[in-house]
């Protein structure tokens, strides 16, 4: 008969350790809830967390850490398997973590594109260990909305110009076709007309801004948020330049 391990009181409480864990998503010591405006210049701030009740707590398999409401510690920490071994530990069990492609998120300082955003008004987040891109942009299209819509402006915007670099690129290697015609051309009558209707079909003597571009997808419409943030954008690159 196998007798299970009974979690003393200490363990069942957090034992004094560990209850001033609070989540990087909560209300954090300084974090304003009213921006003072024109037309109203008070602030509201948190100075003080009175209540934070966090406690982490490893999956004793897995290695998995997590965070558990202290008042519900009790629960989690009687919670077994079919085998009668307990799920959770308060020590870190150290057990390799496989997370994949390991991605943070934009706006963690560890990542290569915090320096890029850092500048553009964007709080910072900690998450990190993303296991693939996927699962970024779905961390970023539900906790980062605004970042969201500026990287989709970005895309939209460097998708639209390398387009138009491709029909700059067929227009010049038209004019290179034509040239390459003209300068293997015999003068007989014949000959130059059929340069000439060639010229005509590919239109070349048209200016580029005159030529019927391929209708355009339609854009998304921008945030005056999203503006700003192109606008930033910019001026942080013309002030790099001119260091």
């Amino acid at each position: 008969m196998t007798t299970r391990e009974v979690p003393t009181m200490d363990e069942l409480t957090g034992g004094g350790t560990g209850i001033e864990v609070v989540p990087p998503s909560h209300l954090q010591v300084g974090d304003q809830l009213v921006r003072p405006s024109g037309s109203d210049p008070s602030r509201v701030e948190v100075t003080d967390m009175r209540f934070k009740g966090y406690v982490q707590v490893w999956d004793t398999r897995t290695g998995v850490m997590s965070l558990q409401p202290w008042w519900l510690l009790w629960q989690t920490m009687r919670k077994r398997r079919p085998d009668g071994s307990l799920v959770f530990t308060q020590e870190d069990p150290k057990i390799p973590q496989n997370h994949g492609e390991d991605l943070n998120c934009y706006l963690n300082p560890l990542s290569d594109s915090y320096e890029r955003l850092q500048g553009l008004g964007f709080a910072t987040c900690e998450r990190q260990h993303v296991p693939h891109q996927d699962g970024l942009m779905r961390h970023i299209r539900h906790s980062h909305k605004r970042l969201w819509d500026f990287l989709q402006s970005e895309k939209e915007d460097d998708r639209d110009r390398k387009e138009q670099e491709e029909r700059e690129k067929d227009r010049a290697l038209q004019r290179e076709f034509m040239e390459v015609l003209m300068q293997r051309a015999v003068s007989s009558p014949s000959e130059d007309k059929y340069l000439q209707d060639v010229k005509d079909t590919l239109n070349l003597d048209t200016p580029l801004a005159n030529v019927q571009e391929r209708p355009k997808r339609a854009k998304r419409p921008m945030t005056d948020e999203v503006k700003a943030l192109l606008r930033e954008q910019k001026r942080l690159k013309r002030e790099t330049k001119t260091r």
